[in-house]
């Protein structure tokens, strides 16, 4: 009997463990998701692994037209929570014009905040103003150390 309930007790953490998921709303990532993902805890949806767009492959561009002199809006989703004291991850997102390098845009750190919380950061007009007429990929990555996993959403963008 013993072993039986530590076997179930092991695979529930490694379950626990291996379900921490990200969703990028807005823009919207590669790949789409199920609306009822963004109400699901460990959401398949959002659960990518891959560096550097969780295994998806460019999609369909998404042409952004965002108001002149007006910040770009960014909105993301923590869909599973593995925030620890010890070890309390980070979210950094970062764009590639042209399929150069991936450039930070922005990281901070994660806090004790549920499953399903939702993220938004404005990208200054300064910053995102270069990009005009140009292909762009956003990657918003979360990364766990409490399980070492880094989860990555990304979204084909072309601003005009």
């Amino acid at each position: 009997m013993r072993t039986t309930t530590t076997t179930i007790l092991l695979v529930s953490i490694y379950v626990a463990m291996t379900y921490a998921h990200l969703c990028l709303i807005y823009p919207p990532q590669r790949g789409g998701f199920n609306a009822a993902s963004l109400n699901t805890p460990a959401s398949k949806d959002c659960f990518l692994i891959t560096e550097p767009c969780g295994g998806k492959t460019e999609g369909r561009q998404e042409w952004i037209v965002p108001p002149g002199g007006r910040d770009m809006v960014v909105t993301f989703q923590k869909n599973e929570n593995h925030w620890t004291s010890e070890y309390p991850g980070t979210f950094n997102i970062s764009v590639s014009i042209e399929g150069g390098e991936f450039m930070p845009i922005y990281s901070f750190e994660d806090t004790n905040t549920p499953a399903l919380s939702l993220y938004t950061y404005s990208i200054p007009e300064s910053y995102w103003n270069p990009w005009v007429l140009r292909f762009a990929v956003m990657q918003v990555a979360y990364y766990a150390p409490s399980i070492n996993v880094t989860f990555y959403q990304c979204a084909d963008l072309s601003l005009i």
